[in-house]
């Protein structure tokens, strides 16, 4: 199903390694969260929203 590319040989070599080791490529994804209970929590306890956002232990449902 792949083809094993023979790396030193690679016409396409000075691309790759431009992209993989001098490039810093990221990937992001933005999703809607309901945080209607961690507003409330926070105006209860009067705290500010970042430090709450960077604290808040992950939970599962």
């Amino acid at each position: 199903m792949f083809d094993k590319i023979d790396y030193d040989n690679w016409a396409r070599k000075p691309y790759f390694d431009q992209y993989f080791n001098q490039m810093k490529c990221t990937y992001s994804i933005s999703v809607n969260l309901d945080i209607s209970r961690l507003m409330n929590f926070r105006a209860s306890n009067k705290v500010k929203l970042h430090p709450v956002l960077v604290y808040i232990p992950l939970q599962r449902p």
